[in-house]
């Protein structure tokens, strides 16, 4: 922003919010101009120099600059710039014609990053903001909601890549490539799992083997040898063999002569630059073994996408990039790669197109096995969520179309049944889009409106369809009957549109649903594949994945929570619990912005040392009580769990720490405010069930709960969790209790307890042993005693 800062001291003061607007507004023009010559400068540098060259120095310049770092929270700007710079680079070799071959060194390349990154720079800033101001110069026209998630996708376009997690690629992969298999075969000689091998190959070279001196092997195996030397010294000691022992510094030297490497010795950056310019970790061929008739399929030469220096924004990267859709470099009869992020993205929809070929009829082949493959994808994994769920797969129904009071005949992909929660669910293989948001915003909302508004509509129809009728007979293509929902057979739904593209960067938030009416009837949680197998990964059992979806439904009516994309919905489960209501309450705040709250998973699946796997706390002999619930599918059984997992984190702990006592006593530990709460702990064998009744029953004659849970735990002889038996209660149970029974025990509970919970200060811990403040827990909105 520093050039519109000068440009700005020479406004008149003082000026108001309008004329600022107005100011920036006929900047726009002017950034416009500036973004050109920035291209045109960047061009002229690339077009001079040898592109081999070239692009392995970006790579070396990309490896160095992200070194070690893995996490979201460690990006800055210069990372950006690092990751962009081969795909952008390359993009402008094959977009212009070369007019020179030289080495680019020193200054010169120095020169060239600095203008690429001025580049990025004025485009997600100067341009981004002069724009916004421009289009707000028409009001009658302009929408903020339309314009935020416009800008939001334009930085996001420049600025992320990444949709998956490099294990997730290779999943996503040979899931929905295998099914193309014989066609890959017939035309390439060469099926999916192969293809997908080399590949694996070729992450593996751009990975690092740029960075190879020859010597990494040598060096696992001086790490190898030195552990191995240092565990058996340990052993020995341990068994009373003094020695005489090499110090470590003897034992290092040692290793080193013997296998001719010094880990401690840096590798010589002459080496692999020289490894790198000489293009062997780059070039395809050689390292993963593709047939060629496929690899030159995904391969561009230089000038050979004059396109991309055309129309209004010629040679800028706000635009679809040419690696975006052939990602290999071709110099004479050899191809390249030089970065993986952005060819990971976009591989799958390549290879289709490198299938296909733009002929119909292998397009239509290709639709109809991908809907089949993403539609039991989607299915399979939810399953793993919820096993022993009633799973029904892609059926019809008849259902009545108000617009012309017609019955209609319509498609859907699928649903589960667990523990009366329906979970409906829709999938769309479609691409999300496959051009940049600047070069059409309609068009491109358009698109993501069909993977997204699509399926959720569909699934909305159903239910309206449901709770009009009652039942739904479920059919065949044929119109013959397979089954019947009742809208009595569940509790809950819950609507879960699985897309093959990436499309969370809009649909995470309430903004972005609004601006695509997504969810205006039913809160839909739209996840793509790559989140789903976040989910299914971390997600410790089937109750905490239906409370989560709980939580997620939750958030999509808290228009103020604003988060980079899906995950980062998982991540304030995981961290926050109950998210959605702590950031509704936070009613002052215009937008609030979350960032930087998934450096647990990257460090996870990044493989990071000492990484844990990510989820959510829960104290030992709580988590095993949860556990023990979500063992059964039985409703009754998934309600308490649920219910526990609603407990914040401080009544958890507090929780955890009465639980150890009741082992041996006869007394309840009871939880109160919004989720009033009764558990005995039991040993095995005994039976008491009729008496914890009555204590629950007392407690809440007393509490004046609306309703209450009763879990009975039983131990086993180690004191570990062997089962749990749930009771909901309503004031109807204590209504039809004998009150002869009931009364002596409420009027001793409340001796006991009342005068207590009179004394206790609204800061003071709650007397009913939460371990909350009393004014946050039974002391609000009114003091209610509990046990």
């Amino acid at each position: 922003m520093a050039d519109m800062a000068r440009r700005k001291k020479k406004r008149p003061q003082p000026f108001n919010p309008e004329t600022h607007h107005r100011w920036l507004a006929e900047q726009h023009g002017t950034v416009e101009r500036e973004v050109q010559a920035l291209v045109d400068r960047i061009a002229d540098s690339v077009r001079a120099h040898a592109p081999l060259d070239l692009l392995a120095k970006c790579h070396l310049y990309m490896g160095g600059v992200r070194a070690g770092k893995l996490l979201e929270s460690q990006a800055w700007t210069d990372d950006v710039v690092a990751l962009r710079l081969p795909e952008y680079v390359q993009s402008v070799i094959v977009g212009t014609q070369p007019t020179g071959s030289a080495e680019i060194i020193g200054e010169t390349f120095k020169e060239l990053v600095g203008l690429v990154e001025k580049l990025y720079v004025k485009l997600t800033l100067e341009y981004a903001v002069t724009g916004t101001a421009a289009r707000r110069q028409d009001m009658q026209k302009y929408s903020q909601p339309l314009d935020s998630l416009r800008t939001q996708q334009h930085m996001r376009w420049l600025a992320v890549r990444g949709q998956r997690y490099i294990q997730h690629d290779f999943e996503f992969l040979r899931r929905f490539l295998t099914g193309h298999s014989a066609q890959f075969e017939r035309m390439f000689g060469m099926g999916a799992e192969e293809i997908v091998a080399g590949l694996e190959k070729l992450n593996a070279s751009l990975s690092g083997g740029a960075f190879d001196d020859g010597t990494s092997g040598l060096r696992e195996e001086w790490m190898r040898r030195y552990m191995a030397a240092v565990e058996e010294i340990g052993m020995r000691e341990a068994a009373g063999d003094d020695g005489p022992y090499p110090t470590p510094e003897e034992l290092a030297d040692q290793i080193s002569q013997e296998l001719g490497v010094n880990p401690l010795t840096p590798p010589d950056p002459v080496v692999f630059t020289a490894r790198a310019t000489s293009g062997a970790p780059f070039d395809v061929l050689a390292v993963t073994g593709l047939p060629e008739a496929l690899i030159s399929r995904l391969a561009l030469a230089p000038g050979e996408a004059p396109e991309f220096f055309s129309g209004n924004h010629p040679g800028w990267p706000d635009q679809r990039l040419p690696v975006m859709s052939r990602p290999f470099l071709r110099l004479g009869k050899r191809y390249y790669a030089f970065e993986t992020a952005t060819f990971f993205d976009h591989i799958y929809h390549n290879l289709r197109e490198a299938v296909t070929g733009g002929n119909q009829g292998l397009e239509k082949r290709w639709e109809k096995q991908q809907q089949q493959d993403t539609e039991q994808a989607a299915l399979d994994v939810l399953e793993e969520l919820l096993p022993g769920a009633t799973r029904q797969g892609a059926y019809y129904y008849e259902y009545l179309d108000e617009a012309s009071g017609e019955t209609r005949f319509a498609e859907a992909d699928g649903y589960l049944l667990y523990a009366r929660h329906l979970v409906l669910v829709e999938v769309k293989g479609g691409r999300a889009s496959h051009r940049a948001p600047s070069e059409r915003l309609s068009g491109y909302l358009n698109a993501m409106g069909r993977v997204t508004a699509d399926p959720v509509d569909q699934a909305a129809r159903f239910l309206k369809e449901l709770a009009r009728t009652g039942e739904v007979v479920l059919r065949d293509q044929h119109r013959n009957s397979i089954g019947t929902l009742k809208a009595t057979d569940f509790d809950r739904p819950y609507v879960v549109a699985v897309t093959l593209d990436y499309v969370g960067d809009v649909t995470a938030n309430p903004q972005g649903q609004t601006v695509l009416r997504v969810g205006q009837d039913h809160p839909a949680w739209i996840v793509n594949f790559g989140d789903l197998w976040i989910t299914r990964d971390l997600v410790a059992h089937p109750v905490q994945f239906l409370h989560f979806l709980d939580q997620r439904a939750a958030a999509q009516r808290v228009p103020v929570l604003q988060v980079h994309d899906e995950l980062h919905h998982l991540a304030l489960y995981f961290r926050e619990n109950r998210y959605a209501g702590k950031y509704a309450r936070e009613s002052r705040a215009d937008r609030i912005f979350i960032a930087g709250v998934t450096d647990d998973f990257d460090a996870y699946y990044r493989g990071l040392p000492g990484a844990a796997r990510p989820g959510q706390h829960l104290p030992p002999l709580f988590g095993e009580i949860v556990t023990a619930l979500a063992a059964s599918t039985a409703p009754e059984h998934v309600r308490a769990g649920k219910y526990l997992l609603d407990l914040p984190f401080d009544v958890r702990a507090g929780l955890e720490g009465r639980l150890h006592s009741l082992t041996q006593g006869r007394t309840g530990v009871g939880v109160g405010g919004d989720r009033p709460l009764t558990l005995f702990a039991r040993p095995a064998g005994s039976d008491d069930t009729a008496e914890c009744r009555k204590y629950a029953l007392a407690t809440m004659r007393v509490a004046g709960d609306a309703e209450r849970h009763l879990l009975r735990v039983t131990l086993d002889g180690a004191q570990q969790v062997a089962g749990v038996t749930p009771t909901f209660l309503t004031q109807a149970d204590v209504a039809a209790a004998d009150p002869d029974e009931l009364q002596p025990l409420a009027s001793r509970l409340a001796a006991v307890v009342l005068p207590r919970a009179a004394r206790v200060g609204r800061n003071q811990p709650c007397p009913c042993g939460s371990g909350r403040k009393f004014k946050k827990c039974c002391g609000s909105p009114a003091p209610r005693p509990t046990f």
